[in-house]
């Protein structure tokens, strides 16, 4: 994957990278990567589809009274629409939910 745009957020003992990457043969494609320590999990947040131009990446927080990092990105497609994402990832790499 060449990775083309990030943004990092930080919690106490966490970092978490939301990362928009290329893949061949795949296309764009959003990751996000929860750091701590010398270990990395990384969850895959799209599928791309022809439609999808690129995705952007937006912010990354952490929410201390939840232990859950939140992001946001959006997705241009062939038509002229932005779509934003807003959601959500314990630092044990489990979602609170899916993206909406």
């Amino acid at each position: 994957m060449q990775n083309v745009g990030r943004t990092i957020g930080a919690g106490p003992g966490y970092a978490a990278i939301l990362s928009v990457g290329w893949e061949p043969g795949v296309g764009y494609q959003v990751y996000i990567n929860i750091v701590s320590g010398s270990s990395v999990s990384q969850t895959k947040l799209t599928t791309n589809t022809n439609m999808v131009i690129y995705f952007y990446p937006g912010n990354v927080w952490y929410e201390s009274d939840t232990g859950v990092f939140f992001y946001t990105f959006s997705e241009a497609t062939s038509e002229p629409i932005h779509i934003i994402y807003l959601g959500g990832i314990y630092v044990d790499g489990t979602h609170p939910g899916t993206p909406h």
